[in-house]
C-alpha cells in the first residue's frame, strides 16, 4: 500500500477504494480466465470421450454391447464397465495407500509433527528461489566458448581480443 502520511482523509479513502477495486477487478479476470480454461478443457475432455465411444460402436456393436451388459456370459465372463470398475478402484487403492505411506515414512524420518515443521524442513532441504529478481551474469568469451574441444584455445583468445577492440573502437 502507498504511504498516505500526509494525505487529507478523504483522498485516503479514495486511495483504499482505487486499490480495492483494482484487486477485486483482478481476482475477477483471473476467476474468467480460470473459468475459462476449465471450461474448454472440459469441453475437450468430453468430445475426444464421446468421440472414442461413437467410433468403438461403430466398429463393433455386438462387442460394445455386451460390454454394457451386466449379466456374464461364457463369451466374457465380466462386462467391460465392472472390469474398469474394479481396475479404478484397485488403482486408487494403490496410489492413495501408497502416497500415504511415503508421506508417514517422511515425516518419521524427518520427525515431523505439524505442517509448518513440513514446511521448514522442506525449506531447509530444497534450495531457495529469489522471487522477482533478475540476475545478469556478464557472459565472457571463455565462458561462452569453454564446452568446445581444447583445439579451440587459440582462436577463442582471437575472438576475445576481436571483440574488447570492437568494443573500444565503438
Amino acid at each position: 500500500m502507498a504511504d498516505n502520511v500526509g494525505t487529507p482523509p478523504l483522498l485516503k479513502e479514495n486511495n483504499e477504494l482505487l486499490e480495492s477495486a483494482t484487486k477485486t477487478q483482478q481476482r475477477m479476470t483471473m476467476a474468467k480466465g480460470l473459468f475459462l480454461l476449465t471450461g474448454v478443457a472440459g469441453a475437450a475432455m468430453l468430445f475426444g470421450f464421446t468421440t472414442t465411444l461413437a467410433m468403438t460402436k461403430k466398429r463393433s456393436p455386438t462387442m460394445f454391447n455386451k460390454g454394457f451388459l451386466p449379466v456374464a456370459s461364457s463369451e466374457m465372463p465380466e462386462s467391460g464397465a465392472a472390469l474398469g470398475l474394479r481396475a479404478l478402484g484397485w488403482g486408487t487403492l494403490f496410489s492413495v495407500s501408497g502416497v500415504g505411506f511415503l508421506t508417514v515414512v517422511f515425516c518419521k524420518v524427518f520427525s515431523i509433527q505439524s505442517i509448518s515443521d513440513f514446511k521448514d524442513t522442506i525449506q531447509s532441504i530444497a534450495p531457495t528461489i529469489k522471487r522477482n529478481e533478475v540476475v545478469l551474469k556478464e557472459l565472457s568469451w571463455s565462458d561462452a566458448l569453454s564446452s568446445k574441444n581444447k583445439k579451440t584455445e587459440s582462436t577463442s583468445d582471437d575472438l576475445k581480443s576481436d571483440a574488447i577492440n570492437t568494443a573500444h573502437s565503438r
